[in-house]
């Protein structure tokens, strides 16, 4: 799960964003639980939050028995606050591909520590997944090209800036 980031939230999506993207996560964490435990039993949904509102008079149980106890919940963070979050409330991090050693060392883990402590969760309570960029491409020239573009749209949306600096 990704609230994404503000230009891509007001330029791609024509979208606004509210510029609080650990709230809006934080609530969004609250929305998908409370939707998930109704499902299991039914009844009314009403959430009035500052990012979602719903409201469901007669919302129905599910006629089938649920799969698992409780879905899992994963977090894409990038920064030390979204990682924190995630070590409060989540169950697992996604990681982005521009993420370096450095900066799940420097950055993620410390913060993502910080919200293991205060929910009182162990480091294992959460997992932490990485990403790549992969192109499938025979000819190398244009694997370079559209591997690239992935790399220079990181670039324009300034939320990787800090990773970037970081390496020089």
């Amino acid at each position: 799960l990704g609230v994404a980031h503000q230009n891509r939230n007001n330029n791609w999506y024509a979208g606004h964003d509210a510029g609080k993207p650990v709230s809006q996560m934080r609530e969004y964490l609250r929305v998908l639980r409370l939707i998930m435990e109704k499902a299991a039993s039914g009844g009314e949904i009403d959430f009035p939050g500052e990012f979602y509102r719903i409201h469901a008079r007669n919302f129905f149980a599910r006629s089938t028995p649920q799969p698992r106890p409780r879905v899992p919940l994963y977090i894409a963070a990038v920064k030390p606050k979204m990682a924190a979050l995630t070590g409060e409330l989540a169950d697992g991090l996604v990681g982005n591909p521009m993420f370096s050693p450095h900066h799940v060392r420097e950055q993620i883990m410390p913060g993502l520590q910080v919200g293991l402590s205060k929910a009182g969760r162990k480091r294992s309570d959460v997992e932490i997944l990485g990403q790549y960029f992969t192109v499938i491409e025979d000819d190398v020239a244009t694997a370079y090209r559209i591997g690239a573009g992935a790399m220079l749209f990181s670039i324009w949306a300034n939320i990787y800036d800090d990773i970037f600096a970081a390496h020089g």
